[in-house]
């Protein structure tokens, strides 16, 4: 039996009130407008005790999604509404289609290159789990702090201290001061830039976050006083460089931007260049992302957030998930609008960037916000092609997986025209880790190598 709930409090309040009751008891914490400071097994039980109210089965991701009360009751009345027959509901009203007078240019991803790819070539089209150990020379894998032991897996890229600085043009000296991470997009470019005949006036995008080479010259520096700054440490460790870096090596003209939106940063390199290639005149664009694991601080503070996966594997839909593992990478791809590439090209049809906003906390996902911007994205398509395979962000997360899936359905069911063809599911993090900042072209690369037949790589399952 289904029992309707009032369009007020009181039962969200009861409900409630049993989770934050030790947290009350502890620390007076209040319940206000807004149901922040839950964490995900409190969470649960709250939508819990509301589905033994209610008769009825909400998702345990609810609390994360409508983390304001008056949204939360909103959603759930509108459920009941739907359950009871009195409304219908759907997404495309949510968010109006875009109709443009002129048709946009069409983009073209016509040349890739991933270090990361490169490195699983001798495994063939084996599905293989590629984490290892941390290798020795990176720090101490048994250092701890206090309660905390840092987990001692990842995906690392081999010989990152190689570099050929006269290849570019580059004095000792600064090659030395210099990132490896910079030393990596320059050989890695390479690979696009000798392939094609890409123009002068090309633009180049990079994702990047971590500083952990300048964080490690700096903690030398202070522990040894004769060893004084140069005339090459800011530009070789400031983010900004890194993408100045490629365009300075290799003339290019064009915009040039590097991207920090942590774990989104290379895939917003997309956006902003395929955005830019589509509205003005911009020939082409290069587009990186890349993450190197030279210093322990980072890890240190994921772990210590509770990020990390401490048997080191990215258990994607998984009931064991408990965090990820860290990875390696360096990749890199040329965009054009030259109509002469469609025949040798995956075309990118549409791509769309939002934020969750006032979220349970600041960095928990939103259901709400990954429908709208995987629905923005298929309406600004304007194809009638159908959903066939997703690129999982899959970080191995008993929230975030959840959450990830439950809005690609609620998506799906309006756009997928082929009925009893299933979804195929991609998560790239299951076999090698996440990347990070790069982790987003990354995949971009894998569903590319799996659209064109060459590899497809799937989801490494544990259970």
């Amino acid at each position: 039996m289904i029992r309707r709930p009032p369009r007020s409090t009181p039962l969200y309040s009861s409900a409630a009130s049993d989770v934050y009751k030790r947290q009350e008891e502890e620390g007076g914490v209040e319940m206000g407008d807004e149901l922040s400071g839950l964490n995900s097994s409190q969470a649960v039980s709250f939508v819990s005790k509301l589905n033994s109210v209610l008769g009825i089965d909400l998702p345990s991701s609810l609390v994360f999604d409508y983390p304001n009360v008056e949204d939360l009751i909103a959603t759930v009345s509108s459920t009941m509404d739907v359950i009871s027959g009195e409304k219908t509901q759907t997404l495309r009203e949510q968010i109006p289609v875009r109709y443009d007078n002129e048709p946009m240019k069409r983009c073209y991803l016509v040349a890739s290159h991933s270090t990361k790819d490169s490195q699983q070539q001798t495994f063939g089209d084996r599905t293989v789990d590629l984490i290892a150990n941390i290798p020795t020379g990176r720090w101490d894998r048994e250092w701890n702090h206090g309660d905390h032991f840092l987990p001692q897996f990842g995906y690392f890229l081999r010989d990152i201290e190689c570099f050929d600085p006269q290849l570019f043009r580059i004095s000792e000296p600064e090659a030395i001061e210099m990132d490896p991470q910079q030393r990596k997009l320059l050989l890695s470019w390479c690979n696009c830039h000798h392939a094609l005949q890409i123009p002068k006036e090309t633009a180049m995008y990079v994702g990047v976050s971590q500083l952990d080479y300048s964080i490690l010259l700096w903690s030398i520096r202070l522990r040894n006083s004769k060893l004084a700054t140069s005339t090459f440490t800011a530009t070789s460790s400031h983010l900004s460089v890194v993408s100045g870096r490629l365009s300075y090596a290799f003339g290019y003209t064009g915009q040039c931007l590097s991207i920090d939106t942590a774990c989104s940063s290379s895939l917003v390199v997309v956006n902003l260049a395929s955005r830019e290639m589509q509205t003005n005149k911009t020939c082409g664009a290069g587009i990186s992302g890349v993450n190197l694991l030279i210093a322990r601080t980072w890890s240190h503070a994921c772990n210590s957030a509770g990020m990390l996966s401490m048997d080191g594997r990215c258990k994607v839909l998984d009931e064991s998930a408990d965090g990820y593992v860290r990875s390696e990478e360096c990749a890199s791809a040329y965009l054009t609008c030259d109509p002469e590439s469609e025949t040798y090209a995956i075309l990118i049809l549409s791509s769309a960037v939002n934020q969750d906003g006032r979220s349970s906390t600041l960095t928990a996902p939103n259901g709400p916000a990954q429908q709208n911007v995987v629905l923005r994205a298929l309406q600004e398509s304007s194809s009638s092609s159908f959903l066939h395979r997703l690129q999982m962000h899959g970080t191995g997360t008993s929230l975030g997986d959840p959450i990830e899936i439950g809005a690609i359905l609620a998506v799906s069911a309006q756009h997928r025209t082929h009925a009893g063809k299933p979804l195929e599911l991609q998560c790239g993090k299951s076999l090698h880790g996440h990347s990070e900042p790069a982790a987003g072209l990354s995949a971009l690369i894998s569903s590319t190598d799996a659209a064109m037949g060459r590899r497809n790589k799937g989801c490494l399952l544990y259970t």
